[in-house]
């Protein structure tokens, strides 16, 4: 039973990666680029029913292996986060975070990550700058380029939302070239427009302009 278990928690574990296409396309299209990241670059998916109880009778065993079971929780709090149930994602991510530990670095960083979009979806702007420089920590110390990305581009919005327009421009623009390298157009989009609303609210209207047009190349 333990083989279908792992089989179960990578069924639930691959939409973590899934992108709401059609939203994106949609978004795009009617050219009203929302900032809301967890939509367009971290929605969670579709999770079967199934596959998340099979995942569960395992993961949440004690003896378990530490990896399994951070892996889980870091779906649990996803499929939270997607639900705006912040506090609930939160609790679960910590639950990852705890089986992580400190040697199990890729659902660490995962899971820092969501506690920093819980908390900054939520409205915590200053708890989630805090939170999404842990997650930026997180994911260079598991050398994971997707979720240092994600990271850096949940900071950019939060720097913005606190008013600090130049850390939100130096985060977008380190995950737009992520973003362009790994082919994520959606979300290489996304960044180059909170670089020139961050831009705009500097009163620089030369970089608004060349970020913007940037973001318009990619539509």
């Amino acid at each position: 039973h333990e083989h279908d278990a792992r089989a179960a928690i990578g069924r639930v574990t691959a939409p973590v990666r899934a992108r709401e296409a059609e939203f994106v396309a949609q978004e795009v299209h009617q050219q009203q680029p929302a900032l809301d990241l967890e939509e367009v670059c971290l929605h969670g998916g579709v999770y079967e029913e199934a596959a998340l109880q099979e995942a569960a009778n395992f993961a949440e065993r004690t003896d378990a292996p530490r990896n399994s079971s951070a892996s889980y929780f870091v779906v649990q709090a996803r499929v939270a986060l997607s639900q705006n149930r912040w506090t609930e994602a939160q609790a679960k991510a910590q639950k990852a975070q705890a089986q992580a530990g400190t040697e199990i670095h890729a659902a660490a960083a995962e899971a820092a990550l969501t506690i920093c979009m819980a908390q900054t979806l939520s409205g915590a702007a200053r708890q989630g700058e805090t939170k999404c420089q842990q997650a930026v920590e997180a994911a260079r110390q598991a050398s994971d380029p997707a979720v240092l990305a994600e990271s850096l581009l949940a900071l950019a919005v939060t720097m913005a939302q606190v008013g600090d327009a130049a850390g939100a421009i130096s985060n977008a623009l380190e995950a737009q070239q992520i973003f362009a390298g790994a082919g994520r157009r959606d979300c290489e989009w996304l960044a180059w427009l909170i670089a020139a609303r961050a831009s705009k609210a500097s009163g620089d209207i030369d970089k608004e302009r060349e970020f913007a047009t940037k973001a318009q190349e990619i539509l």
